[in-house]
């Protein structure tokens, strides 16, 4: 017996996985992320045909990331996130936080840093002792730090600019 039939889980989140893994249906879910839609909407916004549209949303439906609404005044079907969809969705948003604030707090080690090795460069030069061996190395390090942060800056900037041209064609 593998580990798939031994644990539901791994069960549940390869459906998750499975349901995702089309662009057609990542279109669905940025789709929905603003509003409950119905079939007919989500097939004018991304111009697939509407059987393809059900069947995208049969896959989103049996993970339960996209959950079905009747309303019964008006005999529409609309679809909406669950909060499973809502964490799917979101999680690049989460992604980008956690590389501005790791860029933060690698920016701001970089400049105390900094200010450490310019305070010690002036408590030497006053004293006329010459440390250049460990001045260097808090010099670099510092310098490595400030330019892993705007590396990772960079990267969440990317990363975001993509996610919203990305949104923006759908």
């Amino acid at each position: 017996m593998n580990d798939i039939q031994k644990n539901p889980y791994l069960i549940e989140e390869k459906k998750v996985a499975d349901a995702v893994l089309s662009d057609c249906r990542i279109k669905i879910l940025r789709n929905l992320s603003n509003r409950r839609m119905t079939a007919a909407e989500l097939t004018h916004k991304i111009g697939v045909q509407k059987n393809a549209i059900y069947k995208h949303l049969d896959k989103l439906l049996d993970a339960q990331i996209v959950r079905r609404i009747e309303d019964d005044e008006r005999k529409w079907v609309y679809y909406e996130l669950t909060e499973k969809g809502s964490a799917i969705v979101s999680s690049k948003r989460v992604q980008i936080f956690v590389i501005i604030s790791s860029g933060i707090g690698t920016l701001s080690l970089g400049m105390f840093l900094m200010a450490r090795y310019f305070s010690n460069l002036a408590e030497i030069s006053g004293r006329g002792e010459k440390k250049g061996e460990e001045l260097l190395s808090g010099f670099d390090m510092a310098l490595i730090f400030i330019i892993i942060s705007v590396v990772l800056f960079g990267i969440a900037f990317f990363i975001s600019k993509a996610k919203w041209k990305n949104i923006d064609e759908t």
